[in-house]
């Protein structure tokens, strides 16, 4: 899909010869690296990948990017750790930096202040977060999706006027207080790492449990007043969707921001590619598989990482980006 758009451009790129043809020439690079990548060991994959990764970006910036638009350097700085999962991730200021620059194209928050790879890479819900990788960083949260018995007519008709979308949401507890001000106390704490699911009040309402045999969650909604009505907010703007599950990412950094997924794996693959390339003994350690605890993890990552770059670019390339507030 990526290479049928390269004859009729998305965007400002189809209006500008100049940003057509980095949007062209880029989404060459950016093929040759994936498939590069392919045949590579893991021991220099994530260099390709995230190169992979960053010649794409020059193409998002040709879709979307207001002038000026050519990105210039990284536009952050990585230090590398003894562990891999410490190694930090900073921003620089430089608006044409790759990271801030592609970010503001496709609408997505940073971060402030150095981040962990750990950090990053546990706030993505197609990861598996180990603590040997991800320490104690807070992971992505999954919740329960609302699923109503045919003779709950008001919870339908509910379900129906939304237009299908989830207006309750589960949570799972380790522990269930019985008494209402330490349960909504135990949810409150729950919840504080992940800064959309602000406003949540209790539901009343009858569920089933969608988490199996597990304990029955907490059931939560969203609302809102609107000229004295009850608005519900629909769980799916709240949080972010993988393998047909619901979860809310966690927010990072000084000011609790929640990078997109894009620009989430930007940080991780930046880091990566610097460890391999400036760490080759450290890297080669971290991927013993008879001896680390990181190296099943790290693979897993790498191998997802060629399957999401394309789907992630062809998304940022394709969409009516929001104005958002830098």
């Amino acid at each position: 899909m990526l290479r049928g758009l390269r004859a009729n451009p998305p965007g400002r790129a189809a209006e500008d010869a100049d940003r057509r043809d980095v949007f062209t020439t880029s989404l060459e690079q950016s093929e040759q690296f994936l498939s590069a990548a392919a045949t590579v060991g893991y021991a220099t994959k994530p260099v390709q990948l995230f190169y992979a990764l960053s010649q794409a970006g020059r193409a998002i910036a040709a879709v979307h990017a207001d002038d000026p638009w050519q990105i210039r350097g990284h536009g952050a700085s990585v230090t590398p750790s003894s562990d891999v999962g410490g190694t930090t991730v900073d921003l620089h200021s430089n608006p044409r930096g790759a990271v801030r620059l592609v970010a503001h194209a496709t609408g997505s928050e940073t971060w402030q202040g150095a981040l962990t790879l750990g950090e990053l890479w546990a706030s993505l819900p197609e990861l598996p977060a180990v603590p040997a990788l991800c320490g104690s960083a807070h992971q992505s949260l999954e919740i329960a999706r609302e699923i109503f018995p045919p003779t709950a007519t008001v919870a339908t008709n509910i379900n129906s006027w939304m237009g299908g979308f989830t207006t309750t949401a589960g949570l799972r507890l380790s522990e269930r207080p019985s008494d209402p001000e330490e349960l909504e106390a135990a949810v409150a704490e729950a919840l504080a790492p992940y800064p959309r699911a602000a406003g949540w009040s209790l539901a009343n309402m009858w569920t089933t449990n969608t988490f199996g045999s597990e304990p029955s969650p907490v059931w939560l909604s969203w609302c809102y007043e609107d000229d004295g009505q009850r608005v519900h907010t629909a769980v799916e703007l709240l949080t972010e969707s993988y393998g047909g599950s619901m979860y809310f990412r966690p927010g990072l950094g000084a000011g609790a921001n929640i990078p997109s997924p894009l620009i989430t794996w930007w940080g991780m693959l930046l880091a990566l590619s610097r460890i391999a390339r400036y760490e080759p003994v450290e890297w080669r350690a971290a991927l013993d598989i008879d001896r680390s605890a990181v190296a099943w993890t790290l693979e897993r990552g790498l191998t997802l990482a060629q399957e999401r770059i394309p789907e992630l670019v062809l998304e940022a390339v394709t969409r009516d980006v929001p104005t958002l507030a830098t």
